[in-house]
């Protein structure tokens, strides 16, 4: 599957160099700009390799956002069973920020999702994640539950967004 957002590629083909910048970009954004602990990486790292070695054609996807050919940003749509999907590992690179590319990314992954069959998305997000949060409650999505994720990001719950399409 592929579309263009503005100049930008959003497509799920993706080669393991993708998956590895978006681990590695993951990592780096997430301690860098909203400090997320050392420790939290190993299990985001371990998480997108397994996505990536065990995603279900029809069922799941990576979807990667190019500019110019470069990597600009990412998401994960895993389902799972009676209609349900889980969006996780959304990044986008900092120099495309505000120009609406992660509210693109989300609105073709929920699109894409729906054209897969699935009725219902959630995700988990962190509350250090205050525009995401935002974009994610502009789009439709409901806060349905949160608890402590100080074991991620001191000061910070994790909590859990839904939407039905």
């Amino acid at each position: 599957m592929e579309k263009y957002y503005k100049d930008i590629l959003l497509t799920t083909e993706f080669t393991p160099d993708d998956v590895e910048t978006a681990i590695r970009r993951q990592c780096e954004i997430f301690g860098q700009e909203f400090g997320f602990l050392d420790s939290s990486h190993p299990y985001a790292e371990r998480a997108q390799r397994d996505f990536a070695a065990n995603w279900r054609e029809g069922k799941d996807f990576l979807l990667i956002a190019r500019k110019d050919g470069k990597f600009a940003g990412t998401i994960t749509l895993m389902g799972e069973d009676n209609g349900v999907a889980r969006l996780r590992f959304l990044i986008v690179e900092n120099e495309l920020r505000g120009m609406g590319l992660g509210k693109a990314i989300v609105t073709t992954a929920l699109e894409w999702a729906k054209d897969m069959g699935y009725r219902h998305v959630y995700l988990t997000t962190h509350s250090v994640l205050t525009t995401a949060r935002k974009m994610y409650q502009s789009l439709g999505f409901v806060k349905t539950a949160e608890e402590s994720a100080e074991e991620v990001c001191p000061g910070a719950m994790e909590e859990t967004w839904e939407i039905d399409l």
